[in-house]
């Protein structure tokens, strides 16, 4: 090295590059930041030239929108249910058993389906114990029939509870 020069060293150069980065940062978030809030919702301009309000999305409301939604896949499945998994083991059994689950599913805000379970199987229509041997499988072939599926995006991430029955 030569006597009297300095060199910038590269831990240096880091240094004063990350310090550069900083105060230009501070300074450019700083002048877009909203007056009151650290972030602002943005809405389009209704009719009127002014900003539409903004909808709050309640527990309960998105709780009832996926209800809806979760009734209307399990009636459009149904059928299909049906023919997979009562038809097979409907010859061992009374011709008016009927079976009732409460389905449990958790989905996203963005309405995907976090979180499928059936539960509190129970016959309510036949003499037929729920432990009957045909009962076994039949939870697993319910849940394979269903399979993954969405639903409107509800805005939260809600778990509801349905009462369903078989046939």
């Amino acid at each position: 090295m030569a006597e009297g020069r300095t060199f910038l060293t590269t831990p240096v150069a880091i240094l004063l590059a990350g310090v550069a980065v900083g105060v230009g940062l501070y300074a450019g978030l700083r002048t877009q930041a909203p007056e009151g809030s650290p972030v602002a919702p943005r809405t389009l301009p209704g009719p009127d030239g002014k900003p539409a309000p903004v909808r709050r999305i309640t527990k309960e409301d998105a709780s009832a929108q996926a209800t809806t939604a979760l009734r209307a896949v399990w009636d459009s499945k149904h059928g299909a249910m049906g023919q997979a998994c009562w038809a097979p083991i409907a010859g061992g059994l009374p011709a008016d058993t009927q079976l009732s689950y409460t389905l449990d599913v958790t989905f996203g805000a963005d309405g995907n389906l976090l979180m499928e379970a059936l539960q509190e199987a129970r016959v309510v229509r036949g003499d037929v114990p729920i432990s009957h041997p045909a009962f076994r499988s039949l939870g697993t072939c319910v849940q394979r029939q269903l399979g993954v599926f969405s639903i409107p995006a509800p805005g939260l991430q809600v778990r509801v509870t349905v009462p369903v029955t078989l046939p």
